[in-house]
């Protein structure tokens, strides 16, 4: 996985941007890119009206969250790296 800079933020790619970290009206997220093409994302992450990224935040973590955050990023990259 690549880490870079894209839209003044960080960016983690592997054959597409897979998700960045960002903070919006104060509260730090990760985006989950393409999640409408992932199976299930949708319950996992809010989207608002946004229509092709989803967003997981990172405030208030705790031992549930954080195993909710490693879903989303295990079908994150899981779904760029299989064959489409």
């Amino acid at each position: 996985m690549q880490l870079v800079k894209k839209w003044g933020l960080p960016v983690f790619m592997l054959k597409k941007n897979v998700a960045y970290l960002d903070v919006q009206k104060d509260r730090p997220l990760l985006g989950i890119m393409y999640m409408k093409d992932i199976p299930g994302m949708g319950k996992l992450t809010y989207v608002g009206n946004r229509t092709n990224i989803g967003h997981f935040y990172l405030d208030g973590m705790d031992d549930n969250r954080f195993s909710e955050l490693l879903t989303v990023i295990e079908i994150a990259v899981t779904h760029d790296l299989s064959p489409k």
